[in-house]
């Protein structure tokens, strides 16, 4: 990590403990009510062009290393939902 980079991290503890809160919550994931932007996707062996791509700012969304024989190689070929997080 360079110097001065600091890294955060963000938890209210809502919901700990809470199974059925979290059930609701797997189970809008599941059935397509939450969805995530899918930026690219980059085959394992891309690693270091998925890397530079992070440092270059360009992703609007989330940036995924596929393993080989794992569906999806660059862009929405992977068949994951386009758009940010969102809800129906």
């Amino acid at each position: 990590m360079p110097a001065g980079t600091k890294l955060t991290a963000f938890h209210s503890g809502a919901g700990a403990g809470d199974a059925a809160a979290w059930q609701r919550i797997v189970h809008a994931v599941e059935t397509g009510v939450y969805r995530v932007h899918l930026d690219r996707v980059f085959p394992l062996e891309d690693v270091g062009a998925a890397h530079r791509y992070l440092e270059s700012d360009a992703a609007t969304g989330k940036v995924v290393l596929s393993v080989a024989g794992t569906p999806g190689q660059r862009g929405d070929s992977c068949g994951c939902h386009q758009g940010s997080v969102t809800s129906r």
